[in-house]
């Protein structure tokens, strides 16, 4: 794993680039490997307001910069939900901010930032970005990416469950978002190969339902926790065609559509670790197997030190899925 970079070295990792339609953009200087963590950014400016923000809390904020900060913030894009794109000379730091905000407590408190609010969406990602224990924001590969490629995140995890169309009426009627449509690779490719990807997509929905009954798509996020998650579930009316098999569809399922940032992919394959790990007599391939590969998606989106306490939990139980697993090879390597 490459060593990180930061928001204005960036270790030519990327560079910041006009991006057709979309602004600009960052681009891969180089080939990058899966994990590779190619920024960390600290924010332009901060709020933290338990009921919302408006125009004057912004403008506070904004004469705090400094001459270079202004600069970068001023370089902010700008989308309306007609479609129509402000210059940066005609938009209020308002409509700067609040387009190119990201929560950075999961609460109340939003931050704007010099990079990571340059880098666009797209449906189908190579990239994670997620929030650093001060403040700040990181943004690591999740595939190889190729010299040249932009890089992308995506805005919503919910859009990685939705078929085309449905997706377009998310990011416009939900959030008044790329009301002109989304400019991504996965959406400007009519035809057979997004035919094949909603239908995937489609499948996987489908697929969580039948082990939670809940859409994955709603709300903002996975839609409940890991304590409703497991009441809803219940490991001790775990059934083969209950939950192993619909979830390892999903996995196989989002394997083949390339969706590699997924919080539901991570915690599927960790359930069918400790599913299998639970057995009298467990398949030791199939256990390694999605052992190691919720060790390299974790490792992919947070890097080998996490920041957040959710995610260090989520890699203590892989740890422990570790040591079994070589305490089980030892034991049969001795027989």
């Amino acid at each position: 794993m490459q060593a990180p970079g930061s928001a204005f070295g960036n270790y030519n990792y990327y560079m910041l680039a006009k991006a057709d339609g979309k602004g600009r953009g960052a681009f891969a200087l180089t080939n990058l490997k899966a994990g590779t963590k190619i920024l960390v950014d600290k924010p332009l400016m901060v709020i933290d307001k338990k009921h919302g923000f408006d125009a004057a809390d912004v403008g506070a904020e904004y004469q705090k910069l400094s001459s270079a900060q202004k600069e970068a913030f001023d370089q902010a894009r700008v989308v309306f939900s007609n479609g129509r794109e402000e210059s940066t000379s005609d938009a209020s730091a308002f409509d700067k901010f609040n387009t190119n905000k990201f929560s950075i407590d999961g609460k109340d408190k939003w931050g704007c930032f010099a990079h990571a609010s340059r880098f666009n969406h797209s449906c189908l990602p190579n990239c994670h970005m997620s929030a650093t224990a001060n403040e700040g924001m990181q943004c690591h590969v999740i595939r190889d990416v190729a010299a040249g490629e932009e890089l992308t995140f995506t805005y919503f995890e919910n859009l990685l469950y939705l078929p085309t169309n449905q997706r377009r009426q998310f990011m416009a009627a939900k959030f008044m978002l790329l009301a002109g449509g989304c400019l991504c690779k996965l959406c400007t490719n009519p035809g057979k190969e997004q035919n094949e990807s909603d239908a995937r997509r489609l499948q996987m929905r489908d697929q969580v339902y039948k082990w939670s009954k809940c859409d994955i798509t709603e709300g903002y996020g996975p839609p409940f926790s890991q304590a409703a998650v497991n009441g809803a579930i219940g490991y001790e009316r775990c059934k083969q065609d209950r939950i192993v098999n619909p979830a390892q569809d999903f996995v196989d399922l989002a394997e083949e559509e390339g969706i590699v940032t997924s919080w539901w992919v991570r915690w599927a394959c960790l359930w069918l670790a400790e599913l299998e790990n639970e057995k009298m007599g467990p398949d030791l391939r199939r256990l390694r197997r999605f052992t190691m590969r919720t060790q390299e998606l974790l490792h992919n989106c947070k890097g080998l030190q996490p920041a957040d306490d959710h995610d260090r939990r989520f890699a203590a139980r892989i740890d422990r899925l570790k040591a079994n697993l070589q305490q089980l090879e030892a034991a049969q390597s001795r027989s």
